[in-house]
């Protein structure tokens, strides 16, 4: 009798634990693939990498909110997030702002909270005397909150514009391959298997994948000037992108006048 008893108690240990087990996987590791993530919520999602940092904690509040916090983002790490979102970008497109460029003749619209770096110095009261001649261009948005005595980020997306001369007349595969090979490892074998041939607004264009759950980018070529145009976006723990950010490269994208 004794030794049925103590059977019983390891297996109702053994069932607990089990499905703890998977009760818990499920809530910290929700979807190991894109596919499987989509598929089943439904929603557009994202890998997360997020940093999974807190500052030393000043009161037993703090030092709660730390603890809650890194449970929940080194959880998620490796895993992919549905984007909980509404998407707000069509409804708010008539607001944005319009950046101009003369040196590369082109504009094009972007968010109107968002700042404009030109040449690597954000544009913000009379930093950069003519924002309209610079060569790299990035529009950035970003939210933050407070977090204890500092702040943390919740998500940011990033769109670069970079227009660059083609003296040779390359088409963009080839200026692309022979730019890739000028700027990395050598002796790395290269391949370019994520290269799509399209167009764009009549013109012809370039699209370069990146990995899942990355931004791509989009190359057009008008003359002897070849036009980047990339995006790239992150999302920590606790933050909701304000629409899906490929949603908003895209509306950028389409907003994209060469003059």
């Amino acid at each position: 009798m004794h030794r049925k008893i103590i059977l019983i108690m390891v297996l109702i240990v053994i069932i607990v634990g089990i499905v703890g087990y998977f009760i818990f996987f499920k809530k910290s590791v929700p979807y190991a693939f894109q596919a499987e993530c989509e598929q089943k919520t439904g929603k557009q999602c994202y890998l997360f990498r997020g940093l999974c940092q807190v500052m030393k904690a000043q009161n037993k509040s703090e030092e709660e909110a730390n603890e809650k916090f890194l449970k929940d983002c080194l959880s998620k790490i490796g895993t992919w997030q549905p984007i909980e979102t509404v998407s707000q970008t069509s409804s708010n497109i008539s607001s944005w702002n319009t950046y101009t460029n003369k040196k590369y003749d082109y504009q094009i619209n972007y968010p109107a909270d968002w700042a404009v770096e030109v040449d690597g110095v954000v544009v913000w009261q009379n930093q950069v005397p003519n924002p309209q001649l610079g060569n790299s261009i990035m529009f950035f948005g970003t939210k933050t909150e407070p977090y204890g005595q500092t702040a943390r980020t919740l998500w940011d997306i990033r769109v670069f514009v970079s227009p660059a001369e083609n003296p040779k007349k390359l088409s963009l595969r080839d200026w692309y391959i022979e730019q890739s090979k000028l700027h990395f490892s050598y002796g790395v074998e290269q391949k370019f298997d994520n290269l799509e041939d399209t167009t764009l607004k009549g013109l012809q264009a370039l699209k370069v994948r990146g990995n899942p759950g990355e931004g791509y980018s989009f190359l057009i070529v008008k003359g002897s000037i070849i036009y980047s145009l990339s995006f790239s976006f992150e999302k920590f723990s606790g933050g909701d992108f304000p629409a899906p950010p490929e949603e908003i490269f895209l509306e950028m994208l389409n907003s994209f006048i060469l003059n």
